[in-house]
């Protein structure tokens, strides 16, 4: 149950996201963004610390920050990581440090120490202080900024905010579609039309400027809200918002991001219900079944996109990044070439001209085979021991679905807006596992919880 004041810091900036939206596409002034941001930042210190989830799901919407800060190092301080530091600090002064949540920020020191020698080893594009500073984001965004959001039932405490969005993009996408008209499309006119005639087809960018990003941010909130619909969260609420955020995610023509919703539904459910029993394999064909059903529906983008060459050009091109795979750590070592330094570097080293379009190899390459081996075994222990908790069974499909969507495109270093949104997503893995004793019974206690 929602206390007041959470449920009215939800509703608030829920509306005034939309009301600022609306401004945006009317007056076509790029000071709207920028208030709409300021708004959320200056709401972050006031509201209740469970609210990170809502407030950063909504910067997310705030993606042309990146494309009118594309040469400046403001794209790395953007609202989303401004809210995070906030709700950080805000942390850092009422909570008692648990043992296992310094267990964590002592990984996370050792991986940016790990990355600051990365980038005084390696001559890239970014100057050495530069560098350190990315190491240092980096060592936030994967461990401090999660340690610290992890709390008990944050997805339930901010079910409003998550079906709501959900709701509201979805359906925003699906009038696009049905239109062929972007309301927004002025501010990406010239990149958006240049991509339309190379997909050969329709695809909807919506707010966020790009399908591959809807595609991502669909994917995660289909799987947030089948978790609600699979808790018994305002039921009927989150199954419709199901509804529409896979529809708009056919209409994206992500195949990677529907790929990535499949996934994270069959799952989920199969956790939720199906983990020991006897109809697993059947619910598992089931699923797959019902995806392919819809990817064959005519009328959206990614069935489209399997009929044209564009779509088979574009799976030679992957194929191709991994056979470049041995190449590049043989010329680079194990150790990578800096955080958010490998698309420069593949530029340098690839004679083909082509963007690295792949999250997880991005990762690869920044971090290097010892890092992203090492990053991946500590997610991977903390998605095994959230499992086991009551709760747990929302966490790991909403990281597959977020993984599998990501790597489809550039995500890390093209759209550094996403990477709050990433520390709340490995939070998610914690649970409240690394809130200290006194601090949960005093939250469990507080008038504002009980009221």
């Amino acid at each position: 149950m929602l206390t007041r004041r959470e449920l009215t810091t939800q509703a608030l900036i829920l509306l005034f996201s939309v009301l600022m939206w609306i401004s945006f596409s009317v007056t076509h002034s790029n000071l709207t963004l920028y208030l709409l941001a300021g708004t959320l930042i200056a709401i972050s210190l006031l509201a209740p610390v469970n609210q990170y989830l809502s407030i950063i799901l909504l910067t997310v919407t705030l993606v042309p920050w990146d494309y009118l800060n594309s040469n400046s190092t403001l794209i790395y301080f953007n609202p989303g990581l401004a809210v995070a530091v906030v709700f950080l600090l805000r942390r850092l002064l009422t909570e008692k440090m648990s043992e296992l949540r310094v267990k964590v920020l002592a990984a996370g020191g050792l991986f940016a120490i790990y990355l600051s020698i990365l980038a005084i080893l390696k001559e890239h594009q970014h100057g050495l202080f530069q560098s350190v500073v990315l190491a240092l984001i980096s060592a936030l965004v994967w461990f401090v900024f999660p340690a610290f959001m992890s709390t008990e039932s944050v997805i339930e405490k901010n079910w409003l905010t998550i079906l709501g969005l959900s709701i509201c993009l979805g359906s925003f996408g699906i009038l696009e579609f049905m239109t062929r008209k972007n309301t927004f499309s002025w501010f990406f006119e010239s990149s958006f039309q240049l991509l339309t005639q190379k997909w050969g087809t329709y695809r909807i960018t919506t707010t966020l400027g790009h399908p591959l990003v809807n595609g991502l941010i669909f994917a995660i909130l289909g799987v947030l809200c089948l978790y609600l619909a699979a808790s018994r969260i305002h039921t009927f609420a989150a199954y419709s918002a199901v509804a529409v955020a896979t529809t708009a995610e056919a209409m994206t023509g992500s195949r990677s991001g529907l790929l990535a919703m499949g996934i994270g539904y069959a799952l989920l459910l199969w956790l939720k219900f199906l983990r020991s029993s006897k109809w697993s394999m059947w619910f598992i064909l089931l699923v797959s079944s019902l995806l392919a059903l819809f990817l064959s529906l005519e009328q959206f983008g990614v069935y489209q996109r399997f009929s044209l060459s564009e779509s088979a050009e574009s799976t030679t091109y992957r194929f191709y990044l991994l056979e470049q795979i041995p190449k590049f750590i043989t010329n680079n070592g194990i150790l990578g070439v800096g955080p958010f330094s490998s698309a420069t570097e593949w530029q340098k080293q690839d004679l083909s001209g082509l963007p690295l379009e792949n999250s997880t190899i991005q990762l690869l390459f920044s971090y290097g085979l010892l890092g992203l081996v090492a990053l991946s075994l500590f997610l991977t222990k903390n998605v095994v021991g959230n499992l086991r908790t009551p709760k747990g069974f929302g966490s790991a499909p909403v990281l597959l679905a977020f993984i599998i969507a990501a790597s489809g495109f550039n995500f890390f270093e093209a759209f550094p807006s996403f990477l709050a949104l990433t520390s709340v997503i490995v939070s998610l893995l914690y649970g409240n596992a690394l809130i200290s004793p006194a601090t949960s019974q005093n939250i469990n206690n507080s008038p504002e919880e009980n009221r």
